[in-house]
Order: C-alpha cells, then sequence, then structure tokens
C-alpha cells in the first residue's frame, strides 16, 4: 500500500494505492466462485474486477481510495464476495396499443447479488506509523498473507 499526495484545484488530497494480488482457498460448497475484492474506508470504496469460476483468484490489480481530511475510521477493510448472477429470460411477448398501431416486447433482465465471503482488516495507523528517517516516512507496506474472517459468524474461515 502507498498514499500519494494530489493537488487538485488548489486542495491537496491523499490518495491511498492498495495492490490487490491475490487470495487462495476461496470456495462456495466444494465449487468454485466468480470472486470481486472491494476496498474500503471512510465512505470511500473501489472494487477489483470479476474472476471467473476460480477458488484462487489473482487479480494483480491497483485500487485507489480518496481519503477524506477527517477520516472517522482507522481501518482499511478488504472484502471479497462471490457473484451471483441471475438470468431472467422472458419470452418475448407482443403488447399492440389499437390507438397508435405500436408494439413492445419484454426484454431480458439481469440481475446481479453478491455473496460475501469474508473480510480482512488493516489498520491504517500502523501503516503511518512507520517513519523512515528524521522527518520523513515511509507509508509503502509489503505484500503480506491475511486471514479472511466472516464478520457474521465472527470466526476465521481461510488458513494460509
Amino acid at each position: 500500500m502507498r498514499i500519494i499526495r494530489k493537488k487538485k484545484s488548489g486542495n491537496a488530497h491523499l490518495v491511498l494505492k492498495v495492490n490487490v494480488v491475490q487470495a487462495r482457498k476461496i470456495t462456495v460448497e466444494n465449487s468454485g466462485c466468480n470472486p470481486i475484492c472491494v476496498v474500503t474506508t471512510n465512505g470511500a470504496f473501489s472494487k477489483s474486477s470479476k474472476l471467473k469460476n476460480t477458488t484462487s483468484p489473482q487479480w494483480r490489480q491497483v485500487l485507489k481510495l480518496k481519503l477524506p481530511k477527517k477520516p472517522y475510521s482507522e481501518h482499511l477493510r478488504v472484502v471479497i464476495y462471490d457473484v451471483l448472477s441471475t438470468d431472467h429470460n422472458s419470452s418475448p411477448q407482443q403488447s399492440s396499443d389499437h390507438r397508435s398501431g405500436s408494439s413492445s416486447s419484454a426484454l431480458n433482465q439481469r440481475s446481479t447479488t453478491y455473496l460475501y465471503l469474508g473480510e480482512v482488516k488493516v489498520s491504517l495507523l500502523d501503516i503511518f506509523k512507520k517513519k523512515e528517517g528524521r522527518t520523513s516516512y515511509n507509508f509503502k507496506k509489503e505484500p503480506t498473507w491475511y486471514n479472511l474472517y466472516n464478520k457474521n459468524s465472527l470466526k476465521k474461515l481461510h488458513k494460509n
């Protein structure tokens, strides 16, 4: 993770870059899933692309979050979801308006549901505490494996 200071219209703000590399052994009832990774903190969020039918996704993406000037949370949440898509195919039905002579047909509808798999909380304060020198800070954190927790059951789900 790395902090970048940007200037926009004279107002400085911080952007947190999170390198989302991979996860392993993510399963839903012994089958593959379509995982996405969402990182969120203080109301800002960013999500990775969806990978199809895998239990060990490798995103290798950089997700960016704009940090607020006055944060209310010290944690960065990294949440993994399984993307469940449902196609509702309807046979085309013609309905005519006899007065105007026009007709319409029902279109296929697609709805997306997200199944919560688990999450990791990382303290931003721990990252910001690392003083590199007398007056400079290094806000970079090396890639690290984290255990995935399910906040609904409050237990550890996956081990390395």
